[in-house]
Parts: structure tokens; C-alpha cells; sequence
């Protein structure tokens, strides 16, 4: 078999075996069931008890209602926080929850900050904040101008089939709990240069707890070691819309339906623009670019260490330079300086093996910066 033969047999073993997972994926998507609330801030109740696996975090409760208590995933505890301004920027920085008395300090704060503060919407009224709750944990805290009309599922099954269309199958995705990740990657070969394969694809990512805005994007699989990249956004869409009465919870079906048909549509143009031959052909021209452009190893410490990666996955990228990867392209690491492309690659591939979803996308974005498209 020629490596080009390779190739192709390699690619439709990754799709045959990705499909069965994807559908699974949307399927376990499709059966979550989000309820949600408008709660004014002094009716929260914030408590601190162990959850199920016996360890102690911070849970919520209502005035009103004291015995509905769900525990409040890290992810809406931020939101939490830094709506009354303790992030990374505050004093209270320290106030993590990080152990029991931590945890019990935090409660408290956050009980005599929302009964206390001074919270108005748009107009100066008094506002209120939707709760996202899965099950019995919160999972979003937010304002109450978000969309929340716009929900991965009907958006995935959209995204699928349009997708489809242009015969690109889901391979590779993700559910963190908050937000989700899906690639759909064409079934054909590309070659930017004599040896090298690599497949074209679309991702979608989406969130309905306000961890990202709906985003489609083009993305790059490197088909010999599996490295992925993401090319940046080329659609996004925030949730933020008209204003929620406290009486009423639902947006006008009407207007919600019109506005989700003007998404579809949008979302079916980009596809078709990430996807089309003139688009690859410029992706492949920036490959050869970066094939030849050198970047020196302080620079991309100095951009993506303890923002993108830690200490130790930069080594672990230096490593895979200084002795080489089977299924990475030869790289010639001299003067401490590497080329583009290789870099992406290894990123890539550091993103393929990274557990954490969020940690990956952020690694395959952080990849695609390297090529210039």
C-alpha cells in the first residue's frame, strides 16, 4: 500500500469508529433536562454540607424553599463569585471554598453580599438572576438576558444535518457537563505536501450555562497521530437577548422561532464557507507558509505558558522536538527555534491526549493561532 493508501484506510477507520460514539454523544445531550428559575439575590440562601461522595462544597437554596437544595457546580460558583466581584482581580481572592473553613467563610460572604447588594437590570429596576439547574445541581448563574432558547441539541441536530449534507461525518466530541464539542471531519485525503495527510472538518461548540458562545469553526486533523487543530471562530453567537419578565419566563414562541430559523441559516452558510474547495486550498497555502516559518521557543513559552499550558506540557512539547514523533512530520530543531506547522501538530496531538475537554479546546485553538489563517 502507498502512504497515501494508508492514509485513506486510516481516515475511514477513525470515521467507522467515531459515528457509533457521536450518535452516542448526542444521545446523552439530547436527554438532558435543564430547569430553570428567576430568583431575586436576597431570596438565595447559600449552605455548606458534604454532597454525595461524602466531600464538602457549597450548595444552594431559597428562602422560599429550603429543603430544594442542589449542589453548585465550580462552574456557576464563578459566575457566582464574580457577579458580586470576587475573581481574580478582588481581595477576596483567597475566597476559593478551597477546604471546610474556606467553604463555610465563602457561604457566608456570599449570603451577605446578595441579601445585601444593589442588584438593577438594564432600566435601574430591581433585577432577578436565572438559575440552571441539571438534576440537583446548578450548573449556570445568570443574567436574565440570557437566551436560553438557544439549546445545544436542536442546535447539534441542525449543525449534523447540515453538515451532512456536505458528507462531513462527526468523529470527535466532547460533553464537559457545561458546555459541548463536536467535530465533523470530510472523508477525503488532502496532501499540502509530498508524505504529509491531513482531513478538513467543522467543529461546533456551544454551551447552555454561559461557559462559551455558539461558535462554528473550521478544524484541521493531522490523520497519522490524530493532533487537532481549530482554526478560530468563523461564527459566533451570544446568548443574550430581550428582556425576561419575572412573569414571564418564556420569550415569545414566535420571535424565539424566527431568530433560531436566522441561526440554522447562518450556521448552514458558514459550514458550506469552511468546507468549500477555496477555503482548503487558502489552509493549505498557509500550511506550506508555516511549514517554513521558524518560531523561536522563547516566544511560544512567553505566549502560552501559564496561560495556555503549564510548565510541564511545554517540556513535554520540547521533548517531543529533541528526540522526534513517529507520526509527526521530521522536524529539524535547531537554534531553538521550531517551525509553525510542526508546533501545531504538537499541540494538536497534546490536545488528542489531554483528558480535560475545555483544557483541549483551549490547546487546539492555541494551535491554530500558529498557522496565520
Amino acid at each position: 500500500m502507498t502512504s497515501r493508501n494508508i492514509a485513506e484506510a486510516t481516515l475511514a477507520a477513525q470515521i467507522n469508529v467515531g459515528v457509533p460514539a457521536m450518535q452516542k454523544l448526542v444521545q446523552q445531550i439530547a436527554s438532558t433536562t435543564i430547569k430553570d428559575y428567576l430568583a431575586k439575590p436576597e431570596r438565595l440562601l447559600f449552605k455548606v454540607q458534604p454532597n454525595k461522595a461524602g466531600i464538602t462544597n457549597v450548595f444552594l437554596s431559597f428562602l422560599d424553599d429550603e429543603d430544594d437544595i442542589c449542589e453548585i457546580h465550580y462552574h456557576a460558583l464563578n459566575q457566582i463569585k464574580q457577579t458580586v466581584g470576587l475573581d481574580g482581580r478582588h481581595p477576596g481572592r483567597w475566597l476559593t471554598g478551597g477546604n471546610a473553613y474556606e467553604h463555610a467563610l465563602l457561604a457566608h460572604t456570599l449570603n451577605v453580599l446578595y441579601e445585601n447588594g444593589d442588584f438593577t437590570d438594564r432600566k435601574g429596576n430591581p433585577t432577578s438572576f436565572l438559575i440552571r439547574r441539571v438534576g440537583d445541581e446548578v450548573r449556570g448563574f445568570l443574567t436574565r438576558y440570557f437566551r436560553r432558547d438557544i439549546l445545544s441539541y436542536p442546535i447539534l441536530s441542525n449543525f449534523l444535518k447540515q453538515a451532512g449534507e456536505l458528507k462531513a461525518f462527526p468523529v470527535i466530541g466532547a460533553n464537559s457537563g457545561i458546555r459541548i464539542w463536536i467535530k465533523c471531519i470530510l472523508p477525503e485525503v488532502f496532501e499540502p505536501y509530498p508524505g504529509e495527510f491531513i482531513a478538513f472538518g467543522v467543529e461546533l461548540s456551544h454551551s447552555d450555562f454561559g461557559a462559551a458562545s455558539l461558535t462554528v469553526a473550521g478544524t484541521i486533523l493531522h490523520i497519522a497521530s490524530g493532533a487537532r487543530i481549530v482554526l478560530g471562530d468563523a461564527y459566533s453567537q451570544r446568548h443574550i437577548g430581550p428582556l425576561v419578565q419575572d412573569s414571564d419566563l418564556e420569550v415569545s414562541p414566535e420571535t424565539s422561532a424566527k431568530e433560531l430559523v436566522a441561526i440554522y441559516s447562518a450556521m448552514g452558510d458558514v459550514i458550506k464557507r469552511v468546507l468549500n474547495e477555496e477555503n482548503l486550498d487558502r489552509i493549505l497555502e498557509a500550511i506550506s507558509e508555516a511549514r517554513t516559518r521558524k518560531i523561536p521557543w522563547a516566544q511560544l513559552k512567553n505566549q502560552f505558558q501559564n496561560k495556555i499550558l503549564t510548565a510541564q506540557e511545554l517540556k513535554q512539547i520540547e521533548e517531543m522536538a529533541q528526540k522526534g514523533v513517529a507520526e509527526l512530520p521530521a522536524v529539524e530543531y535547531e537554534a531553538d527555534t521550531l517551525n509553525a506547522y510542526w508546533l501545531a501538530l504538537a499541540l494538536g496531538r497534546l490536545a488528542s491526549n489531554t483528558i480535560d475537554p475545555q483544557k483541549a479546546a483551549d490547546i487546539e485553538a492555541a494551535a491554530g493561532t500558529l498557522l496565520n489563517i
